[in-house]
C-alpha cells in the first residue's frame, strides 16, 4: 500500500479553503443585493423628483400670462434640474465609494472574509 505524506492535511486544508470561499462568495452576494436594492431606490427617487420638477415648470408655463413669467418658469427649471443633478452625482459617487470599498483579503479593515 502506498501511503502519501500529508495528503489527508492536504485535503483538510483544501475543504477549509473551500468553505471559507463559500462564505466570503454568499457574503460578497449579499452585499451585492443590497447595493442593487440601493440602486433601484436611488433610480425610483431620482424619476420622481425629476418628474415633479418638469410638472411644476409646465404647470408654471400653463399659467404664465406674459413671455417674461415663462421665461422665469424655464429658467427656474434649468436651474432646479442643475442643481438637482450635482446632488444625485453627489449620492451616485457615496453609494460606488461604499460598495467598492470592500476587500477581499482576510484581515482587512473591510474585509468580506472577516464577516
Amino acid at each position: 500500500m502506498i501511503e502519501f505524506a500529508g495528503l489527508e492535511q492536504g485535503m483538510d486544508r483544501a475543504r477549509s479553503m473551500g468553505e471559507q470561499l463559500a462564505s466570503t462568495a454568499r457574503i460578497a452576494s449579499e452585499r451585492m443585493v443590497e447595493n442593487g436594492q440601493e440602486i433601484q431606490a436611488q433610480v425610483a427617487s431620482q424619476i420622481s423628483a425629476a418628474g415633479n420638477r418638469l410638472l411644476t415648470c409646465l404647470d408654471s408655463l400653463a399659467k404664465a400670462g406674459d413671455p417674461a413669467a415663462a421665461s422665469q418658469a424655464g429658467a427656474s427649471f434649468v436651474a432646479e434640474s442643475l442643481r438637482a443633478y450635482g446632488e444625485n452625482m453627489a449620492k451616485w459617487s457615496d453609494l460606488l465609494l461604499r460598495a467598492c470599498r470592500v476587500d477581499f483579503a482576510p484581515g482587512t479593515p473591510n474585509s468580506v472574509a472577516a464577516e
